[in-house]
């Protein structure tokens, strides 16, 4: 039987997440049921009152094409182990996209394994590039004024006038800053900024690993900010890995960096039809909404 969650329901959940998605908790899991759990729709699949099979449902508004649009974002997708392969999770994840085309225009996800939902009809949607810097590439610069002490509503506003380049984005608000900063303190890292004159002219969000520092959002208007805040990051650890829209070309600043482009959003349209009316288009996918764009797409929320 499929239904929503209860609040008795958490508890497993949050245990069967610990277990299965052990590779990718750096204290995330923890703070997400505290802090994010709540707000989603979370569903379960359950066989004799066991949870075999469970999903959560955030409605995200997202800034596309100078509209803002509900999208539903799917996260901890999960079937037991003892019940993988029995069709349990196609139960489940048909029912949850029939009621997302009710609600929202949208259905995006990150996927680990893409193909598992090729056959609900979800493509690539929106790529990240992954930059593998380390110290010797970073030359030294003053770090005075990268401090860690930002009021959100300023976070905010550096936020805002970066994302006027791109589209597909969130619109966040103030209250999302709050959160951001606390579950980067949860993960091991920390959101600092650069500012002069009581202006934020960047910022990056960053977790320290054993091995490497990972900077999951770098926000900056200019190559001396971005040095500034890299340099920060260097003296954190030698081995920095950045994740950053394609668009964004630091080839000509670090040509000896490694870059990657990798998907980081699969999506699906829930009603072409309703879609091509808002947007006066004639598109059949979700992979033909570049096309209709003046700007590159750029999301970078990861629930």
């Amino acid at each position: 039987m499929i239904k929503k969650a209860s609040t008795h329901d958490k508890t497993e959940i949050y245990r069967t997440w610990k277990s299965m998605f052990a590779f990718d908790d750096h204290g995330s899991i923890d703070f997400f049921f505290a802090n994010y759990y709540d707000m989603c729709q979370s569903y379960v699949l359950k066989v004799d009152q066991e949870i075999v099979s469970g999903v959560c449902v955030f409605t995200l508004p997202m800034q596309l094409n100078n509209k803002v649009i509900d999208v539903s974002y799917l996260v901890g997708i999960f079937t037991k182990e003892q019940y993988q392969r029995q069709g349990y999770m196609k139960k489940l994840i048909d029912e949850v996209l029939d009621i997302c085309a009710h609600n929202t225009l949208l259905t995006i996800l990150m996927a680990y394994n893409p193909k598992v939902y090729e056959p609900f009809q979800f493509e690539p949607f929106i790529d990240h590039q992954i930059v593998q810097l380390t110290g010797s590439m970073i030359s030294p610069v003053s770090t005075m004024n990268v401090t860690y002490q930002i009021e959100s509503k300023q976070l905010l506003g550096a936020y805002n006038r970066f994302m006027n380049y791109f589209d597909g984005h969130k619109k966040r608000t103030v209250s999302d800053f709050d959160i951001i900063k606390k579950d980067m303190q949860a993960q091991h890292g920390k959101l600092v900024g650069y500012v002069e004159n009581n202006e934020v002219l960047g910022y990056m969000m960053y977790i320290v690993h054993d091995q490497q520092i990972e900077i999951l959002e770098i926000v900056y208007f200019d190559v001396d900010t971005l040095m500034r805040l890299l340099y920060f990051a260097s003296n954190i650890s030698y081995a920095i890995k950045v994740h950053i829209s394609t668009k964004e070309n630091w080839k000509s600043i670090f040509p000896k960096a490694t870059m990657e482009k990798v998907s980081f959003l699969y999506g699906k349209i829930n009603d072409v039809s309703l879609f091509n009316d808002l947007y006066n288009s004639s598109i059949q996918s979700i992979s033909e909404i570049p096309s209709l764009l003046k700007k590159p797409l750029y999301f970078n929320e990861y629930q």
